[in-house]
């Protein structure tokens, strides 16, 4: 349930409203919507309770729709927040660059990527430790040893680390070695996992599950948000359909559906839509042109040898070819890479 409340209500009367569901023991959130505020209760008020609060306030609308993302929407918080990464405020001009290798494998290989990383202009060196694989025989991550290989290396050339969590118990773990904590595509409706990280104080890179529709992805992301922590940042990386010529689909109008609906920023994951190198560079490009607010994208010195995801890779040196190329589509659609 959420309790909008009228544009010039008065802050001593929110305030009286407030008490009255701390009095009986209501969880809620009191959020800023544009000029307006609310309430966001994770479950219904008695007609007794709302008839109090409506007494002190004027309510403009209560909305008891589950099914429609609000903290999520444009339609009531009308401005695009920054997001603030430790002493770096990610500017809507600048484009979210994220690059690495699926995995954390050694130290060696990661910091021959960083440097290129770091040459090309990206902010973010991603790398799983803790590997969700379809197989249970596959490579599975390194686990912490991973998450201190990865630090050590961001720290070393001043990147910021992404790090993805499998499972509600590996958070505060994970959590204490990165600075952005990614949620995968498998973990999207993972509601415990969720909850956990809007509790939060960093940023979380929620991915979409490739059999989702948009609204349940924007209400995966009210998970997060309706526990507090409003730094979210979607990552669109294709949906499965019929005989695709990509592993997964990347739908562009779908992104522009989201920068009409909601205020959080949508980065897209060309590798994984693409899972082929050869299709990476075209899927990158249309996702720029379509409004992206950033790129994540896996990287590996010889992909032949990488422990996942190796048909995907790129190399170092036709990454660094496709950043010059999309470079220059930034400066058409008044983006940048630093």
């Amino acid at each position: 349930m959420v309790i909008l409340f009228a544009e010039k209500s008065k802050p001593a009367d929110i305030a009286k409203a407030k008490k009255i569901l701390e009095k009986a023991e209501v969880d809620f959130i009191f959020q800023k919507s544009g000029k307006n505020s609310a309430f966001v209760l994770p479950a219904s008020l008695s007609q007794k309770k709302i008839e109090e609060i409506k007494k002190l306030v004027k309510v403009e609308v209560i909305f008891l729709n589950e099914k429609q993302p609000f903290l999520s929407s444009l339609r009531y918080i009308e401005k695009r927040k920054k997001i603030k990464i430790l002493n770096w405020k990610w500017e809507e001009d600048l484009l979210f660059f994220a690059v690495g290798p699926c995995a954390v494998e050694n130290e060696k290989v990661l910091e021959t990527i960083a440097k290129t990383a770091k040459k090309c202009g990206a902010k973010i060196l991603r790398g799983g430790s803790f590997k969700p694989r379809t197989s249970p025989y596959s490579f599975q991550g390194l686990g912490e040893k991973g998450l201190k290989i990865h630090r050590k290396i961001c720290d070393k050339f001043e990147l910021f680390m992404m790090s993805e969590v499998l499972d509600r118990s590996d958070l505060p773990l994970v959590s204490s070695y990165s600075d952005i904590i990614q949620i995968g595509s498998r973990n999207m409706q993972n509601f415990p996992l969720l909850k956990a990280a809007g509790k939060l104080n960093k940023p979380v890179l929620l991915k979409r599950n490739f059999g989702s529709t948009r609204e349940e992805f924007l209400l995966a992301a009210e998970y997060i948000l309706s526990e507090g922590n409003d730094k979210v940042i979607l990552c669109e990386r294709g949906v499965r359909v019929f005989n695709p010529a990509a592993k997964n689909v990347f739908d562009p109008a779908s992104l522009q559906k989201f920068k009409e609906e909601t205020w959080l920023p949508v980065v897209v994951d060309p590798s994984h839509s693409a899972g082929d190198f050869r299709y990476v560079g075209t899927i990158a490009k249309s996702a720029i042109v379509a409004g992206a607010d950033g790129l994540m994208i896996e990287i590996h010195p010889e992909p032949q040898k990488a422990f996942s995801d190796d048909q995907q890779a790129l190399t170092l040196s036709d990454f660094e070819k496709l950043v010059a190329e999309l470079k220059k589509i930034c400066q058409a659609v008044e983006k940048r890479i630093e």
